[in-house]
């Protein structure tokens, strides 16, 4: 059966939504940088008045240029879906406004018919935030980091992970390099002789560097015998308090500075090996599946928006950026509350990653059932 090519109405829209996507875009990056820009000001004064810099206007510039240019992929894939679904609201505004969709749907095209371009849409978008996570950010994230280091504009570190001299695994959700204080940490210690069993999985809130080690505080720790089917120890898991379980390690707060311990910007086929080698980390398993979540966020996102908007055709701009604002809004807020309730251990990170998605896309379905034919 030959594919049948785009048709005329099927070209316009996509014109539009590319269009209304490029305005979206470009005042969302915009506002993006204004607002990092104040925000780092004090910092990015100090870089241009630092000594070697004062008498040299372009070269401090340039390297501002440069971080928010390694920046910004990371912010882009974050913000497409949302960005998709304003585009999507935005072109059909301004195609009721023009009366376009009364002879469109005079001429016997359906809702269902004229959605078609939206979806397609939004797949191109989502094949293009799935090349920007695995073969762009990945080259742009340390670099950016090193930037960031540079510029001084970030006090903390999110979602590292390093290994130390004896193939322990330390993921910290957060790292204040000045304080040398970690927040949300795991720890998997293996035995010294092979095969090199797990030997324990200690959970903490915080942690603190000292010499040769990290002091962990208010977590668990899991005991685990050296043997074949490695089991847990009796007694285990045990609470430890604000007195701490000290960990012994060589690592110093300068080693989680370096760009290759960053979890979230590794391609999916890094990440899903580290999940392999370490399937006791669940928040691990937790940002990979978050990552593939919110690319399916374009359709869902789609799936609400779009019904709301054929079914009422409105003309004004700021009631659809209203509905946009809720929607995405409401869906995101409850993806973040069920991600947290998977990364503190309550829930498994495949369901705290999906459940959000199946009511949504549920939901969605629904909606997108009752559009006007």
């Amino acid at each position: 059966m030959p594919v049948r090519p785009l048709g005329l109405m099927d070209r316009y829209l996509l014109r539009s939504l590319l269009l209304s996507y490029a305005i979206c875009a470009s005042v969302i990056l915009v506002l993006y940088v204004i607002l990092d820009a104040f925000s780092n000001a004090d910092n990015f004064i100090k870089f241009f008045n630092a000594p070697g810099h004062a008498a040299e206007t372009f070269y401090p510039l340039k390297i501002i240029v440069r971080y928010y240019a390694y920046s910004l992929p990371p912010f882009f894939v974050q913000a497409s879906a949302f960005l998709c679904l304003i585009s999507a609201m935005f072109t059909i505004t301004l195609m009721a406004r023009n009366n376009e969709l009364t002879p469109l749907k005079a001429n016997g095209i359906s809702g269902y018919r004229l959605s078609l371009p939206f979806f397609l849409f939004a797949g191109l978008l989502m094949l293009g935030s799935f090349s920007l996570q695995e073969w762009v950010i990945p080259k742009t994230a340390g670099k950016a980091e090193i930037l960031r280091r540079t510029l001084q504009v970030k006090n903390s570190i999110s979602h590292y992970v390093k290994n130390d001299a004896n193939g322990n695994v330390i993921y910290v959700k957060e790292f204040r390099p000045r304080q040398g204080l970690l927040s949300e940490t795991d720890i998997t210690e293996r035995y010294a002789r092979p095969p090199h069993r797990l030997k324990a999985l200690i959970h903490a809130r915080e942690g603190v560097f000292i010499r040769r080690g990290i002091v962990c505080s208010d977590g668990l720790i899991f005991q685990y015998e050296d043997t074949p089917d490695n089991r847990l120890s009796p007694g285990f898991p045990v609470a430890f308090g604000p007195q701490g379980f000290t960990f012994r390690t060589r690592l110093k707060p300068e080693d989680f500075e370096q760009h290759d311990c960053l979890t979230e910007f590794r391609s999916s086929r890094q990440l899903l090996r580290m999940v392999r080698e370490n399937p006791q980390m669940w928040r691990l398993q937790v940002i990979f599946h978050q990552r593939g979540a919110l690319l399916m966020a374009h359709f869902l996102l789609l799936l609400l928006g779009l019904p709301l908007a054929l079914s009422g055709e409105r003309k004004s701009i700021y009631l659809d950026a209203t509905f946009c604002l809720l929607i995405s809004g409401a869906y995101f807020c409850v993806f973040l509350f069920f991600n947290e309730l998977a990364n503190k251990g309550m829930l498994n990170p495949l369901v705290g990653s999906w459940f959000p998605q199946a009511v949504f896309l549920s939901l969605g379905l629904t909606l997108y059932a009752r559009i006007r034919t």
